[in-house]
């Protein structure tokens, strides 16, 4: 079973992109199951996280060792991809509402900026600045340390400029 837990990716990628190639960012990476998937299909990845180490490199992957809150994002460039996955649940709320204008100015024209996050942390102020992207809400089952076999809420953001 896949998990959010899980080194592989469980998102359907391939539905998302639609055979398009371009330049992801891949924020909060955790081992870069995601990232290494994008460069598998011809992608340019820079993926940051704060980890000491990835566990899939690749030559079109540039990983960048960083806590993103003490990095200036916006030097990074503009990317067709921006995915974003349980990551602001850990920042209060005007962090995380800066953060997403960020990213959809870091967004080329047609661009996507993908969000995943836990129902609880998921804001009005977030719904309303996010009001034109696509919402889903659902359960899913994860089963890992301390708390074995549990739900989440979850809520996924497609927002495409």
């Amino acid at each position: 079973m896949q998990t959010i837990s899980s080194l592989n990716p469980n998102e359907n990628w391939q539905a998302l992109i639609n055979g398009k190639k371009g330049k992801c960012l891949d924020l909060g990476c955790g081992y870069g199951a995601d990232a290494y998937w994008f460069t598998e299909h011809g992608w340019q990845v820079d993926a940051l996280d704060y980890n000491d180490e990835i566990k899939f490199q690749h030559p079109m992957l540039n990983f960048i060792k960083a806590d993103f809150r003490r990095v200036n994002l916006i030097t990074l460039g503009r990317y067709d991809l921006i995915i974003a996955c349980f990551i602001l649940h850990y920042f209060n709320n005007n962090y995380k509402l800066n953060l997403i204008k960020k990213l959809l100015f870091m967004l080329n024209k047609g661009g996507i900026l993908y969000l995943k996050i836990f129902e609880e942390n998921f804001t009005p102020q977030m719904e309303y600045l996010l009001k034109d992207a696509k919402i889903e809400r659902y359960e899913q089952t994860d089963d890992h340390p301390p708390d074995g076999k549990h739900v989440h809420h979850i809520v996924k953001i497609i927002c495409q400029t």
